[in-house]
């Protein structure tokens, strides 16, 4: 099922897996960011700006499920290079072509397992 000629070479793995890491550290600091914005000091506000701390710390705790989602795609994609599965499809098991995983390389199927969804 596996179609071995069209297999990642070491380098466009290597390339991909720098690639993985460097989004995965950008998203966390980001992240970091986002959290330590947050202001819920210990004075009592007035009602606007309590209502606008309220929407603060909503819009954080979306934007955080977001990149929390995918921080988790691009540590299952990192695992899945540890593991030497990288690359492969996991819906019909064909290898993944190089230029779709530098536009998506966290995807763990092909374009066309994908549109299928």
């Amino acid at each position: 099922m596996y179609n071995s000629g069209m297999a990642l070479a070491e380098q466009q793995i290597k390339e991909l897996e720098k690639a993985l890491m460097e989004k995965r550290e950008e998203l966390e600091k980001l992240l970091a960011s986002e959290r330590a914005g947050l202001d819920f000091g210990d004075s009592i506000d007035s009602g606007d700006e309590e209502s606008d701390e309220s929407e603060a710390h909503g819009n954080y705790l979306a934007l955080e499920q977001v990149f929390k989602a995918r921080i988790g795609r691009i540590e299952d994609a990192l695992h899945r290079i540890q593991e030497g599965i990288y690359g492969i499809c996991s819906a019909c098991g064909t290898a993944i072509p190089f230029e779709f995983l530098k536009e998506n390389p966290e995807s763990e199927q092909c374009l066309a397992c994908r549109q299928k969804k």
